[in-house]
C-alpha cells in the first residue's frame, strides 16, 4: 500500500509544527488565570463557611473545593466483548476490572430468565 504525498502542511523530519510556541496571548491568559486561584479558592472557603450563604451556593463551594483540592471521583469505565471478556478499561487496573465484570456476570446469572 504507498503513502499519500506529503502537502504542503505536512512537518519535515526534525522540525517543530510550531517553531515561534505558544502565541503570547495564551501566555498571558494562562498567567492570569494561575493568578486568580488564590483568591477563588479563598472566596469558596468563605462561602462554605458563611451559614448565612444559600445552602447551593454552599454545596457548589465545597464541590470546587473538593474537586480541586482532592479531584473528582475517578472516571472508569470498563467494556467487556460478547464473551464477557474485558477489552479496555480506563482509570482502573486490569486486575479490578476483571472482579468487576465477574460481579456482573454473576449477578446477571443468578437473574431469573425471562424465557420461562
Amino acid at each position: 500500500m504507498s503513502h499519500p504525498k506529503a502537502n504542503a502542511t505536512s512537518f519535515k523530519k526534525g522540525m517543530s509544527g510550531n517553531p515561534k510556541g505558544r502565541p503570547r496571548k495564551v501566555i498571558e491568559l494562562l498567567e492570569l488565570a494561575r493568578a486568580s486561584v488564590p483568591k477563588a479558592l479563598e472566596y469558596a472557603q468563605g462561602l462554605l463557611d458563611d451559614d448565612d450563604a444559600d445552602p447551593k451556593l454552599r454545596l457548589d463551594a465545597a464541590k470546587f473545593l473538593t474537586s480541586y483540592g482532592v479531584g473528582g471521583p475517578p472516571k472508569s469505565t470498563v467494556l467487556v466483548d460478547e464473551d464477557d471478556e474485558v477489552q479496555t478499561s480506563a482509570g482502573l487496573d486490569v486486575e479490578t476490572s476483571r472482579k468487576i465484570v465477574a460481579i456482573a456476570l454473576v449477578k446477571k446469572r443468578d437473574e431469573p430468565s425471562d424465557e420461562s
